[in-house]
């Protein structure tokens, strides 16, 4: 199964080929802001060196948020337009899932105005979903124990970025099929007028 993966909500541009349990290309780079611009040729390069044709596609694989307004759009139009092209399956998966991987962890990315959105996995599982917190009530919240993944600068610590390489594959289990993909709507935590902040 030729699996493309995009994740395009945070700063970095997450792009991985997967074909059946094995990651065959694999691209991240922190290119805040200039996801859109860099997504399409990635996407290319990465198509050529796996030897596919874009119409081999069987599957896509993206991240529905939290994230930049602006940025949980680009992988999600590039998805579902493809999706819908080639008429092959959609799944998705919540951002802080991804960077979270299998561990057990906070993830905390900046969401502007002084809060982050965070939440706490373990094993792929949500323990606390999803949200978006002041910096002052996460910090006060948290469990000291637990390590934080994202934006630790954000928090006063340092940033702790994971190596998302196996991610998606690793968490194919918790894939989330889109059974209308020109319904999917990106996963927002605060209202639109906040978010374009």
């Amino acid at each position: 199964m030729k699996t493309l993966c995009m994740d395009t909500a945070h700063k970095d541009l997450i792009v991985s080929l997967l074909e059946e349990d094995r990651v065959v290309s694999f691209y991240q780079e922190n290119a805040w802001k200039r996801q859109s611009e860099r997504i399409l040729p990635v996407i290319d390069e990465l198509v050529k060196e796996a030897g596919w044709n874009p119409q081999e596609l069987q599957q896509i694989v993206i991240t529905k948020g939290p994230g930049s307004y602006t940025g949980v759009r680009i992988a999600m139009t590039i998805a579902k337009i493809l999706a819908t092209r080639l008429n092959i399956p959609l799944y998705t998966l919540s951002t802080l899932q991804l960077y979270a991987g299998l561990g057990h962890c906070y993830v905390a990315l900046d969401a502007r105005g002084k809060r982050v959105y965070c939440a706490l996995y373990k094993d792929g599982k949500s323990i606390i979903p999803d949200t978006i917190m002041t910096i002052e009530d996460f910090l006060s919240t948290r469990d000291y124990s637990v390590p934080i993944i994202g934006d630790g600068n954000t928090l006063g610590f340092e940033d702790n970025y994971p190596d998302l390489r196996n991610s998606f594959l690793d968490l194919k289990e918790f894939w989330s099929e889109v059974k209308e993909p020109h319904l999917l709507s990106p996963e927002y935590l605060k209202d639109n007028e906040a978010y374009k902040v």
